[in-house]
């Protein structure tokens, strides 16, 4: 994760931490010390990884689409970082998901934008970035849709805009 994207992301981070697809923990670094982290990645490896690199925090491995956490305390954010472009069903995930929100509680969403998912590509086909990537990129959104999706899920949209010269962007709900 770039710090250019943490920058964007940090403001609404605070407290018990979810990050969903958490990948191998790239955000655990931008985190004030005090942040009660949990991971969640389908990827078995990458969590081993993550737990490797960061010992402390707590780590699962779970089907996101289908599977949700079993925790006793709600979450004060969720993070959804380069993830629901991934899902064949996001609706879903949010539907197990939101739940473990606290009331107050945000979701923050990155996604690239279709100028992101394009660039990102091309630098794919020249050998720049890691192939296959975007190429299970299930739905490319516009900003509107991601706001579309957390206002449908009752959401109040705290945030909403493109970062990154346009190439990703961010929407934040808060339950």
């Amino acid at each position: 994760m770039s710090r250019s994207r943490a920058r964007k992301v940090l403001p609404y981070v605070h407290g018990r931490v979810l990050d969903v697809g958490c990948g191998v923990g790239t955000i655990i670094e931008f985190l004030p010390r005090d942040t009660d982290y949990v991971g969640v990645d389908s990827v078995r490896n990458v969590v081993e990884k993550l737990l490797s690199i960061y010992p402390r925090v707590s780590a699962h491995v779970l089907d996101i689409q289908r599977e949700v956490l079993s925790c006793r305390e709600p979450f004060d954010a969720i993070l959804a970082i380069a993830l629901i472009e991934h899902l064949k069903r996001p609706l879903d995930f949010l539907d197990l998901y939101l739940p473990l929100l606290a009331p107050g509680g945000k979701i923050v969403v990155t996604t690239p934008t279709r100028l992101g998912d394009r660039v990102h590509h091309m630098l794919q086909v020249v050998g720049i970035t890691d192939p296959g990537v975007s190429d299970v990129h299930h739905h490319i959104y516009r900003l509107h849709e991601l706001v579309d999706l957390l206002e449908g899920r009752g959401l109040e949209v705290v945030a909403s805009r493109r970062f990154q010269m346009g190439m990703n962007q961010i929407a934040v709900g808060r339950k």
